[in-house]
This record gives structure tokens, sequence and C-alpha cells, in this order.
């Protein structure tokens, strides 16, 4: 009697050409057992649609991709706002160093409350929504996502203000400085960290905003 083959050890090409080419009849025990294998392989619609939901939120690059259009967007927007201020006389004034400072954390807030999308967003059709219903977000979690990058970037600007108008810097105003700087880079990477690890692609700044970045096609 020949010995019955391992269908385990088998490519599914291969069971499906076996179960095409054995006699069922003469075989029906191994017959069975091809078709088991081939039914614990072959992908249910469950597992279709998850692995659909799951690809939604393969965003990684497309979100690198839209935060250099948004740099390019927003500098671009930087030099329209200078030459404004430029022209009324206010060029070389505190006034431009806050509203260039603020410029892209308001950039972002307020195109991700109207809609989930800011410019790069739109181009690449990626969108943020509320984690858990799928919707629009609105204002309030627009801030709360972008609070804590925002939160050192005021806080950088306060120092650099505190440096501009004092010719003798002190060490813990400097220590401030690189405190700053270096909790913003951490920060960085943390949103970076985490992007990477999570399974729908969730940074930090998801998490406190309850969002979550998914593609639209």
């Amino acid at each position: 009697m020949a010995p019955q083959p391992n269908y385990s050890d088998y490519t599914y090409e291969e069971l499906l050409d076996v179960v095409s080419r054995i006699d069922k009849d003469s075989y029906p025990e191994r017959y069975n057992l091809v078709m088991q294998e081939i039914a614990e392989r072959t992908p249910t619609e469950t597992n279709i649609d998850e692995r659909v939901e799951l690809d939604k939120y393969k965003t990684i690059w497309a979100r690198f991709v839209s935060l250099v259009i948004d740099t390019a967007v927003v500098l671009g927007g930087l030099f329209v706002l200078a030459w404004i201020l430029l022209v009324v006389g206010l060029g070389d004034n505190w006034l431009f160093d806050v509203l260039s400072s603020m410029f892209w954390h308001a950039y972002v807030i307020f195109m991700h409350s109207l809609g989930g999308q800011t410019v790069g967003k739109m181009i690449m059709e990626i969108k943020v929504i509320d984690h858990k219903t799928g919707a629009d977000i609105g204002f309030p979690q627009a801030f709360y996502r972008e609070s804590v990058q925002l939160s050192f970037g005021i806080l950088m600007l306060l120092c650099l203000y505190a440096v501009s108008g004092d010719d003798d810097i002190s060490v813990g105003l400097v220590l401030g400085i690189v405190a700053v700087f270096f909790g913003g880079t951490v920060w960085l990477f943390a949103n970076m960290i985490t992007a990477f690890c999570t399974e729908k692609r969730r940074a930090l700044h998801d998490f406190i905003g309850r969002t979550v970045v998914v593609h639209l096609t």
C-alpha cells in the first residue's frame, strides 16, 4: 500500500493541482484530506475583510510624503506672511516671530478640524478620523492631537525670546533650551516608533487625540 502523502508540505498551487487530478472515487480519503487542507488555506470572506480593514491603516509612507508637501505649503504661507508684514512695516517685529513659530500648528489644527486633511493628506488621499467611530474630527480632537508639539513650540519660542532680550545668558536658560529641544526630539521619535509598532499605525498624538489615519481608497 502506497504511503499517504503529507499534504501539509504541499503549496496551495500544488494542492489545487492534486485535487484536479485525483480520482476521488478510488481515493476518497486522500481527496478529503486534500480538500481539508485547501479549505484551511483558502482565505475566507472574513479573513479578506480583516486584511482590507488593516490595509487601510498602512499610511506611514503616505504620511511622510504628505508631511513634505505640507512643509512646502507652510513655507509658502510664511513667505506670504513675511511679505505682508514687510509691506505694513512690521517685518522686523516680535509679531512675525510669534506668527511664524505658531504657523505650522495653526495650519495643522485648522485643516484637521475642517475635514481631517491637510493639503498633503488630500493629495495622498489619507485622512484623520475618530478612532472609535470613524467620524470626522472637530477642533477639540485636532487641538488635543497637536497639543504636545504645540507646547514644545511655545516653550521654545519663550526661550528664544528670553535669549534675544538678555545679553547675559544664564546657565539655567541654556539648560532650559536644551531640555526643550531634547524633549521635542524625544517626542518626535516616540511618535515615529509608536506609528511603526502599533497595528493601526497610531502615533502617540493619535492616542492623545483619540484619532487614527486611514487611506480613503
